[in-house]
C-alpha cells in the first residue's frame, strides 16, 4: 500500500506542472523521463479498472467511494485528463480504441454525479499544507460533535 501513496503524491506534487500534451511530453515523456510515465499510468489504470468494475456491476459506488476518496478521483482525472484522452487515438489524429481509459471516464463521471459540490484542491506546498491543517483544527474546535470519540 506504501508504493501507492508514494506513487500518488509523486505524481500529484512532482509531475503535475504542465499545461498541455505537448509540454507534458517535453517534461515527463517516456523518452525523457520513462520513470514518471510509468507512475502515472500506474495511478491511472488502478481507476480505470475500478470504473470498469463499477460500471460492470461488480462493486458498488457507495463501497468505491468509501474505499478511494472521490476528491482524488476528481483530482487525478482532471490533472491528467490530457493524457488520458489522448490515450486510443494514433498520432495521425486517427482513433484506433475509443474505449480507450472508458472505466475512468466512467468512475470521474460517477463521482461527479455523485458529489457534484465537491471542491477539493490539494496543498502545493508546505505552508499551503500546514495552513490546510489549521483550518480543519478550526472546524472541529467550532464543531466538536464531529470530533472522533476515541
Amino acid at each position: 500500500m506504501n508504493q501507492w501513496y508514494d506513487t500518488f503524491f509523486d505524481i500529484m506534487y512532482n509531475y503535475s506542472d504542465f499545461k498541455s500534451v505537448e509540454e507534458f511530453r517535453r517534461k515527463y515523456g517516456q523518452y525523457v523521463n520513462p520513470g514518471v510515465i510509468t507512475k502515472i499510468f500506474y495511478v491511472i489504470n488502478q481507476f480505470n479498472n475500478l470504473g470498469i468494475l463499477l460500471k460492470e456491476g461488480l462493486i458498488d459506488a457507495d463501497l468505491l467511494f468509501q474505499l478511494y476518496n472521490p476528491s482524488t478521483v476528481i483530482q487525478i482525472y482532471e490533472k491528467y485528463e490530457l493524457i488520458i484522452r489522448t490515450q486510443g487515438i494514433q498520432a495521425n489524429g486517427v482513433i484506433y480504441d475509443p474505449m480507450s481509459y472508458y472505466g475512468y471516464k466512467y468512475l470521474y463521471a460517477e463521482a461527479k454525479k455523485r458529489y457534484p459540490t465537491l471542491k477539493w484542491t490539494f496543498p502545493t506546498n508546505q505552508k499551503d499544507f500546514v495552513e490546510r491543517g489549521r483550518m480543519y483544527d478550526e472546524f472541529f474546535k467550532a464543531n466538536p460533535q464531529l470530533k472522533s470519540t476515541q
